[in-house]
């Protein structure tokens, strides 16, 4: 969402008055992602709310297709559309979600094959069903099937009668769930390098699809993910090597990377973000930052942890 924004204000120039009227009068428009949810049961509700509580979603930007939409009557007071219509939210979707049952999954797949727009990501929360299978029913490769893994002690960790949003309003909860944290073992979700990595690819998949040079995304997922500023710039950053070594032209946007290919194969990026620790402290940073912000806006003070 944050990338979107931005994205927007590099094409929208505002004159240089008094802050009051930049902020007032010649604010940039919002250009939301568009999420669309396959599955309206546990994992597909408590998803939603976790994407509007802490990704910036809006709940007219999130629809859900469910077989029984009565069942989210919670969602859709808070303005989310709520239907059964897989067709539909395919097709709508920038990013789609497919949080149904194992056994509808080819039900699904036929009804949304050939409808899935070209550039939307698409994340498979369908367990037993592995990639390359995936991609055949679906005939759609732009897909992530995130492979989770648990800690045994993590019910002592994590206070397993909350949903997802009340367990994540404790910050040490939320630090565990980086997928490139300081100290691995100590994770709750283990996810790997590997997570990071495609988070990173599919960020710069949205910027050429918005039409970015190479150098604006690098600029933009410097900023988005590793949180650099031009005010407080870091030697560790992305640059062009740990993506491609075959672009000459720096307006000319990166290649659309291939999202099943990042997954099942080690990339530039891979080894930077395995081995290089200043890499990883920013970008742990910036995705604790992301709860902080939540805490700031709804007063939740937070324990400091001991080092």
């Amino acid at each position: 969402m944050q990338t979107r924004q931005l994205v927007v204000e590099l094409q929208t120039p505002v004159s240089r008055h008094s802050r009051s009227s930049r902020l007032l009068q010649q604010a940039a428009p919002r250009n939301p992602v568009r999420v669309g949810i396959i599955g309206g049961g546990r994992l597909g509700s408590q998803l939603a709310q976790a994407l509007m509580t802490y990704g910036d979603v809006e709940p007219q930007e999130l629809v859900i297709s469910t077989r029984r939409p009565e069942i989210l009557v919670k969602l859709e007071e808070q303005g989310v559309a709520c239907f059964y219509d897989n067709r539909r939210v395919a097709a709508t979707s920038d990013v789609l979600f497919l949080c149904c049952l194992p056994s509808q999954l080819p039900v699904v797949a036929e009804e949304v094959k050939g409808h899935i727009a070209a550039h939307c990501t698409v994340y498979s929360f369908v367990i037993g069903v592995p990639l390359p299978r995936f991609k055949q029913i679906f005939r759609f490769s732009n897909v992530l099937k995130p492979e989770f893994s648990w800690r045994a002690d993590s019910a002592a960790r994590w206070e397993v009668s909350k949903d997802v949003c009340s367990a994540l309003e404790d910050s040490r909860v939320a630090g565990l769930t980086c997928p490139l944290p300081p100290q691995p073992d100590d994770c709750l979700i283990q996810t790997g390098e590997k997570w990071a990595e495609l988070a990173v690819y599919i960020f710069l998949n949205t910027c050429s699809d918005l039409q970015l040079s190479w150098e604006q995304s690098l600029n933009l997922a410097n900023t988005v993910i590793l949180g650099q500023t031009s005010t407080h710039p870091d030697a560790a950053v992305f640059n062009t090597e740990n993506f491609t070594k075959n672009i000459a032209n720096p307006a000319s946007p990166f290649p659309r990377f291939d999202l099943s290919l990042v997954t099942e194969n080690d990339t530039p990026l891979t080894r930077c973000l395995k081995e290089n620790a200043a890499v990883r402290r920013l970008f742990t940073r910036k995705y604790v930052s992301i709860f902080d912000k939540f805490y700031y806006w709804k007063g939740i003070k937070q324990v400091m942890q001991k080092k």
